[in-house]
């Protein structure tokens, strides 16, 4: 996450001052006309049985949701604690029991003012439907209740063995009849099976169809330097893929399926970028229809080397005179006090050039102010509302990067910052502080907006668990490094993903990388001096 925090001080003496000359000029029209105060209400935590991992609280689109297990009935999902905040908010209906998440469920939260939030459940059932023979996956629409396989030309629809078959939630659903290890006969139409689980029965149809042909080549997923392959072929058979460039006559090279199974799949590397590729999936001595597909462009980061710097009055700016802004820091808070928590270095990790030194400390005088985390990002802080810093995280990004790699240097110290009301990070004190560097890749509409606050109702972190992020990766390091190291974080894009699927073919629209001297800054905690050195970050779009 990142580990930010901005800085105002307020002069008590000359507030407390200005509020005494208003109520002594108020004091003799007071009346009842004082609005009620504007605070969101909405959920601090929200857990129920059968969840799997903790549950999404969007505070921007009042949302909640939460992934059951497929054992569980979501028409009757048992709420183990519902959390409101602030604590004397009440909801519209009874959160307690039993609820049913097949549907949205929309709540109230009422402090003052009402507020609108929609409880949401998913639950993935992992369906399955195996034939002896059978050419790429099965399509199953659990909706309709149909299962359809295809066989090769040479298979005998009068006699097909059914090699697994699971049409509900594992171990508590029943089949009858039971199909799985027996030969049934799909040359006249379809066969029914009744599936029974959560006291319901659904009247399933499985279909058996013969292919034309036993090879289908389909549509790659193209990247940069990397495409994702995919086909359906014989099971059993010596399957893969040939490409070559679409300017070739010949086939330049084969690439095996990384499956055993009648579904092909594998990842081709060493690809040129925005370059045109021809490519056709084999099975035995059998080929699919050739398939062209164009790779993308790499995108370059945006001064990566922190290179370039500007000091416009007493702020440090990380981009130079000339140039838009990437890059961005927390100094439009802490330099109200002089102090710029983000500053060039020429402690590079090859002793030339400039590099970013991010320098955790408290920011305040005569005692009064807050720990400040040395942090940089991709994005544009906003502004200072009171005492919170309003930041954008994320810049517009089109492609897919595999890799964000770079060199750090990281000198720790004591943790000796706890802010009032973030309590729960006083056991860190005394411990080495820890420095986060991470980056994702998402699709959202926007960019992320972030708010630093002790306001625990206004508090806007970067949640890795949203599900706009399409690939994620982060660094920790909690000791020194003794000097400058190379790092290299290799994205994941099956991240928040479930049931062994990937983002590979989601679009991506922003790209954001934070770095915080301190991880735990967000919360006001953290060491004063704990030091980060960047230098030379860029993007890499091959495994």
């Amino acid at each position: 996450m990142n580990r930010f925090l901005t800085f105002h001080i307020s002069l008590h003496f000359v507030a407390l001052g200005s509020l005494l000359l208003i109520f002594i000029g108020l004091s003799s029209c007071l009346n009842n006309d004082i609005p009620y105060p504007r605070i969101q209400a909405g959920f601090a935590t929200f857990t129920v049985d059968g969840q799997i991992g903790e549950s999404i609280i969007d505070n921007d689109k009042r949302t909640v949701t939460v992934e059951l297990n497929e054992k569980t009935d979501i028409n009757k999902v048992a709420i183990k604690q519902v959390t409101l905040t602030p604590d004397n908010a009440q909801a519209s209906t009874p959160l307690k029991g039993e609820i049913d998440l097949s549907k949205p469920l929309d709540v109230v939260i009422s402090l003052y003012q009402d507020y609108e939030w929609t409880i949401i459940g998913k639950q993935n059932i992992e369906y399955i439907f195996t034939v002896e023979g059978q050419i790429g996956n099965a399509y199953i629409d659990p909706i309709n209740q149909k299962a359809v396989a295809y066989i090769g030309t040479t298979g005998d629809l009068t006699k097909v063995k059914i090699i697994d078959l699971k049409l509900g939630p594992i171990d508590i659903t029943n089949m009858t009849p039971n199909l799985k290890d027996q030969y049934c006969d799909f040359s006249t139409g379809s066969i029914s099976v009744n599936v029974t689980y959560h006291n319901q029965t659904l009247e399933w149809k499985l279909f058996v169809f013969q292919r034309e042909s036993n090879v289908t080549t389909n549509e790659a997923i193209a990247w940069v330097n990397v495409a994702w392959l995919s086909g359906e072929g014989i099971e059993g058979q010596e399957n893969g893929f040939q490409w070559r460039e679409a300017s070739a006559t010949d086939w330049q090279g084969s690439i095996p399926s990384e499956t055993t199974s009648s579904t092909l799949s594998a990842r081709l590397s060493g690809l040129k970028a925005e370059t045109a590729y021809i490519y056709r999936a084999y099975s035995g001595e059998e080929y699919g229809e050739e398939i062209m597909f164009t790779t993308g462009k790499a995108i370059p980061l945006e001064n990566g080397s922190f290179e370039y710097w500007q000091k416009p009055k007493k702020i440090w700016l990380v981009y130079g005179k000339g140039q838009e802004m990437y890059w961005d820091s927390g100094n439009h808070g802490s330099s109200t006090l002089n102090k710029n928590v983000t500053e060039p270095t020429e402690e590079t990790y090859n002793g030339t050039g400039k590099a970013a030194q991010l320098k955790s400390q408290f920011v305040g005088l005569f005692g009064l102010g807050k720990f400040a985390a040395g942090n940089l990002f991709a994005g544009e802080y906003m502004e200072t509302v009171g005492l919170d810093g309003i930041l954008s995280f994320g810049r517009p990004f089109s492609s897919y990067p595999t890799k964000l790699k770079g060199y750090y240097s990281y000198t720790t110290a004591a943790i000796d910052n706890n802010s009032n009301g973030y309590e729960e990070f006083s056991y860190l004190l005394g411990k080495p502080d820890t420095c986060f560097i991470y980056i994702a890749l998402g699709d959202w509409d926007e960019p992320v907006t972030i708010q630093t606050s002790t306001d625990k109702t206004k508090r806007k972190l970067f949640n890795k668990k949203d599900p706009h992020i399409i690939a994620y990766a982060e660094l920790s390091q909690g000791s020194n490094t003794n000097g400058y190291q190379p790092f290299e974080l290799e994205l994941d894009y099956s991240w928040n993903c479930t049931n062994g699927n990937n983002n590979r073919n989601r679009k991506p629209k922003y790209l954001v990388i934070v770095c915080s001297a301190s991880k735990y800054g967000d919360y006001f905690t953290g060491a004063d001096g704990a030091t980060l050195l960047l230098d030379n970050f860029e993007l890499e779009y091959d495994y």
